[in-house]
């Protein structure tokens, strides 16, 4: 099966050392990666890049009401600002939840859900006193995780409705949920940090949901994350045996993990040499994504081998996750990082040449060609002073 040439964390690596000067020291490999890694950031976030942009999915849950709560302001046997239920179990989501205790009209904010039946509530966005008589209350989901390689939101679609829905800002959200405890089909959006779970992103919703139901969307992604670099001793450690028609790897001394999996796995030609990429001194003879981890010594590819190699070296890297378009911009802006880093003489020329590599990939950035039609008829047009006059006129 043919497969696509990637470009990948390690050419980056031997690109960088060859601007370098070849200089491939500890030292000048910690630089380097960190050049790598901010130019990946750089390119992600310069751009809309429509090859980033990706379909996801909430779904929405309904709110829970079963039996009635208390509520210890202070003091309490669990927790200060302890809600306690005391029929039923309160549902494995309540932590982001908001809780409208009786007929008040605000929202009590959830801090943590400390067991099957205990809350603690936020210490300031509570009742600020005790209920202890039981009261009804509803539990509502306050927002929804988005994907952990959410980076920006796009447009929204409810399962009734295609329509664009706003998506507001923290203020804004806030003033039109403040007092408003309806119910019902979502109609505003909000994407804001969540408290104290650092680097998730959540989408909250208004009205909230009456219903279990779904919310699709699209949003920006980020590039995966680079981890191996194929440089390092665990990268290629060991050596692998595959057979032609089979997607199975079999290591030797290898040091294969879980988190592997999505890495490229670079197959050697022989128990000598690390293969590097196409433009090294030992071209990989096979190149697959990892698709499954079995164990230290076995790992599963994502498509057949199509040469059968015994006991030869390999290399583990990360795929640089851009669309082909951008692999020249993104190495020209490694060497940006670098220049500046080492108040390079020529850092201008760098940074000029980064700026022309760039301009290229956002004008390459468009993946349908528009309908041409050859020689199209315009419509005839009369001029004012041709109408005839009539008394319809």
């Amino acid at each position: 099966m043919a497969q696509p040439l990637l470009y990948t964390y390690y050419d980056a690596l031997a690109a960088a050392t060859d601007f370098l000067g070849g200089n491939a020291t500890s030292a000048a490999q910690g630089e380097i990666k960190r050049a790598i890694q901010a130019a990946y950031r750089e390119i992600n976030d310069i751009h809309d890049w429509k090859f980033l942009y990706k379909q996801g999915r909430v779904h929405l849950v309904a709110p829970y009401t079963t039996g009635t709560c208390t509520y210890d302001h202070s003091g309490g046997s669990t927790c200060e600002n302890q809600l306690t239920l005391t029929t039923g179990t309160w549902p494995s989501w309540a932590a982001s939840g908001v809780v409208q205790i009786g007929t008040e009209n605000y929202f009590c904010h959830v801090a943590a859900r400390k067991s099957d039946t205990v809350l603690q509530l936020d210490p300031t966005l509570n009742p600020g006193e005790d209920v202890s008589t039981a009261s009804t209350y509803s539990i509502f989901k306050q927002w929804y995780d988005l994907p952990w390689d959410f980076s920006e939101l796009s447009e929204v679609w409810t399962e009734d409705s295609y329509k664009n829905a706003p998506i507001l800002g923290w203020n804004d959200f806030e003033a039109v949920t403040k007092y408003n405890t309806e119910t019902g089909t979502p109609d505003y959006y909000c994407v804001r940090p969540v408290q104290d779970l650092y680097g998730t992103m959540g989408l909250w919703i208004y009205p909230r949901a009456d219903a279990a139901g779904v919310i699709d969307f699209i949003y920006k992604r980020k590039p995966r994350q680079l981890r191996y670099s194929g440089w390092d001793a665990n990268d290629t450690v060991g050596t692998i045996t595959v057979v032609a028609g089979n997607a199975g790897v079999t290591g030797s001394s290898t040091v294969f993990a879980s988190r592997h999996v999505g890495s490229v796995l670079r197959v050697g030609s022989d128990s000598t040499h690390i293969p590097t990429g196409l433009d090294g001194n030992y071209p990989f003879d096979d190149e697959r994504i990892i698709s499954a981890y079995t164990g230290a010594t076995a790992v599963t590819l994502d498509t057949t081998i199509t040469t059968s190699r015994s006991g030869v070296k390999y290399c583990l890297t990360d795929p640089i996750d851009l669309h082909p378009i951008v692999y020249t911009a993104f190495q020209r802006c490694v060497e940006k990082h670098l220049a500046i880093a080492k108040n390079m003489q020529n850092k201008a020329e760098v940074f000029a040449a980064y700026q022309d590599a760039l301009f290229i990939a956002k004008n390459a950035d468009c993946y349908t060609t528009p309908r041409q039609v050859a020689a199209h008829r315009p419509s005839p047009t009369t001029r004012l002073a041709d109408y005839s006059v009539t008394d319809n006129m």
